[in-house]
């Protein structure tokens, strides 16, 4: 059986770029593909999402980066391992995911689609990075987990015009939005799997920024009426890797989002998932 099925997959591994490997930042720009000995590098030489983040960073570079590592392992295909050191830390690659062969040239474009190129909300023109669109993936997979019926018609990257139909000045969108018939449960939070500590505190930041906001909202109607808001606060993975830096995010964040969210939930310690799958099961 297992025989069989490997012969049915082939494996793929997102390729991301850090401009500058010391501030965090990085992007999807490419897709390792494997199946069997053949390795391919898809990649869009346009190379949108980075431009967003570093737009005078020069994308022939990327190009050879990723071009050189194809060759590699045409030349050496069972030194996967060894070829990917080697472009650390400027190329990092994910863990490798399974795909169904053969992997025809509609499922490489969609495989493009969905982790290289820019995703787009309708009407937006703002590209999410591919650390942002990661901690999204994280939180919605948590989400279904706890209350898998309440993830259904979650609204991506809600921003008050999407939820009320009028902009609210110095206020960022939330991750999720989930509108029900008495309220509306608002998600946003930080993973520290992916984020570095500098980031997770400046994320939250914002979030509780724009948390304390819609409380605002809440407690002057601004919006005249309108269904009940509860802000929903995540602290993914906890305190991974334990170091005093994550360690100091970490308690910082459950300390920021303990003041302004209804819930924050540490999914390290299982800290009120209860009370989050409580919310979501009355919304």
């Amino acid at each position: 059986m297992a025989t069989e099925l490997k012969k049915q997959t082939a494996q793929y591994r997102l390729l991301h770029f850090q401009p500058d490997p010391e501030d965090g930042d990085r992007v999807c720009v490419g897709i390792l593909l494997e199946e069997g000995r053949t390795f391919r590098v898809l990649f869009d030489k346009r190379f949108q999402k980075l431009r967003c983040i570093a737009p005078d960073f020069e994308t022939e570079l990327v190009s050879f980066y990723l071009r050189d590592l194809e060759d590699s392992l045409d030349r050496s295909p069972g030194e996967v391992d060894i070829a990917l050191r080697r472009c650390v830390p400027q190329l990092l690659a994910s863990e490798p995911r399974l795909i169904v062969t053969p992997v025809t040239e509609a499922m490489k474009l969609r495989l493009l689609a969905r982790f290289v190129s820019p995703a787009k909300e309708p009407g937006r023109d703002v590209p999410l990075s591919s650390m942002e669109t990661t901690v999204t993936e994280h939180m919605r997979s948590f989400l279904s987990k706890v209350a898998p019926r309440s993830t259904e018609g979650m609204l991506l990257n809600a921003s008050p015009r999407d939820l009320f139909g009028k902009p609210l000045p110095n206020v960022t969108p939330v991750a999720f939005a989930i509108r029900g018939a008495s309220k509306i449960v608002l998600v946003d939070g930080i993973d520290l799997r992916v984020m570095t500590p500098a980031r997770a505190i400046r994320k939250t930041n914002t979030i509780v920024h724009t948390f304390w906001q819609y409380g605002r909202v809440q407690k002057e109607s601004l919006f005249g009426q309108q269904p009940r808001i509860e802000r929903i606060a995540l602290v993914m993975n906890g305190t991974s890797p334990k170091t005093k830096p994550y360690l100091d995010a970490h308690d910082y964040a459950l300390h920021q989002f303990n003041n302004e969210a209804d819930v924050t939930v540490d999914t390290a310690s299982g800290m009120n998932e209860e009370r989050l799958r409580a919310v979501l099961a009355t919304n």
